[in-house]
């Protein structure tokens, strides 16, 4: 699979490049609260921050204030994987690269975003907003830890690179999507955020990819 990210003049989203992936499957939704309580169950892991939150726990929510090593967990527990942060923008872009999951112009009925409501949408809210490839809320709902690390200048060392790992180290992992409270301008497919492993944040949650 080959795509090109076109990126806007941000310091950390250039420059434009191509990249090659290899075939993979990406979950559909992201991963809900019933699913991560069947993993909780089968493995005695520990409950997310917020778990008792009636505002965001309900089934078909999706799972929020998990870090990235419950994601990791979660994901190895379903003998899947976090995908990385080029496998993610691959699955949000579709084949035409698009700006947002749904096309290039920004809409704001298509996601869980912008303070809209102050919690999270069901995993297959707005299917409106949905990427080309099917999958949901790859514009707001939470935002996603990726397997990447942060890097500010990774883009510029890793042009036209096939399967492009992120950094081999860092201080940040990448996090991608934004979330129900992010601002509208900032749910961008190339938008890059970036949090500390073991930030439990009440808008972070993931979803999970696996190779063919």
């Amino acid at each position: 699979l080959r795509y090109a990210v076109s990126r806007e003049a941000f310091h950390d989203e250039g420059p434009a490049h191509n990249v090659i992936l290899d075939a993979f499957h990406i979950d559909k939704y992201e991963t809900s609260n019933k699913k991560y309580s069947e993993f909780m169950k089968a493995t005695d892991h520990p409950a997310p921050a917020y778990w008792d939150d009636s505002k965001r726990n309900k089934p078909n929510q999706p799972v929020s204030g998990v870090n990235y090593h419950d994601a990791t967990a979660y994901c190895s527990w379903a003998n899947k994987r976090l995908p990385t942060e080029a496998e993610w923008e691959k699955t949000a872009r579709g084949p035409e690269g698009y700006k947002y999951p749904w096309g290039n112009e920004l809409d704001n009925d298509k996601g869980n975003f912008g303070r809209k409501q102050e919690f999270t949408a069901d995993v297959d809210a707005y299917p409106q907003g949905k990427s080309p490839y099917g999958a949901y809320s790859m514009a707001g709902n939470v935002f996603e830890w990726v397997q990447d690390w942060y890097g500010l200048r990774y883009f510029a060392a890793s042009l036209n690179a096939t399967n492009p790992p992120g950094p081999v180290s860092g201080e940040y992992r990448v996090i991608k999507g934004g979330s129900y409270g992010t601002a509208d301008y900032e749910v961008r497919i190339a938008q890059r955020f970036k949090g500390k492993p073991h930030n439990k944040g009440p808008r972070l949650g993931f979803r999970c990819a696996r190779d063919i």
